[in-house]
């Protein structure tokens, strides 16, 4: 089992869920403002964002996919669907309303997230990513970068953005 996956596989079931439906309702609730009827977590970890979309627009119209094979087990697991794939974020995978993606995007290089940017953009009509900010002192896991909201305003110009959690955390939308 992957690194990532032993860290995650301690969230499964509805502890983590009801904390993160608390703690990032501002996001998901972003995500369900947009007026879109078919959505996609790319990278979705254990799915938790997804969940919480799910229980308003129906399992059928959210796709998931995550590059960690093991993660995807897990999220199907978490989820007790099967519809996950194994995929990567910088690959094609159809036309949908909206992609979303909760703590991904930070974890690449600015020239990786500007290739994963146009690629969503002609994807789909709203692209939405959760990013952690500098607010934050130290990462929480991994290597994700903790970059400040003015540069990913000025790096990656989103249509609007917002943070929430005390200006620790940062929406942006495409």
């Amino acid at each position: 089992m992957s690194v990532w996956s032993k860290f995650y596989e301690q969230r499964v079931g509805n502890g983590y869920f009801n904390y993160a439906v608390q703690r990032y309702e501002k996001f998901i609730l972003s995500i369900l403002k947009t007026g879109a009827s078919t959505f996609r977590e790319e990278g979705c970890g254990i799915g938790t964002i997804s969940r919480a979309i799910m229980t308003s627009v129906g399992e059928k119209n959210v796709q998931l996919f995550d590059y960690d094979k093991d993660q995807v087990e897990l999220t199907k697991k978490n989820l007790n669907i099967s519809h996950v794939i194994q995929g990567n974020i910088f690959e094609n995978h159809g036309k949908v309303d909206c992609i979303f993606s909760h703590g991904v995007i930070e974890h690449f290089s600015d020239n990786q997230i500007f290739d994963i940017l146009n690629r969503q953009k002609a994807e789909a009509k709203c692209v939405i990513h959760y990013v952690p900010t500098n607010g934050y002192k130290t990462p929480s896991f991994g290597d994700e970068r903790l970059m400040s909201v003015d540069w990913w305003i000025k790096n990656f110009k989103p249509n609007s953005y917002y943070t929430f959690n005390k200006n620790k955390d940062l929406v942006l939308i495409w």
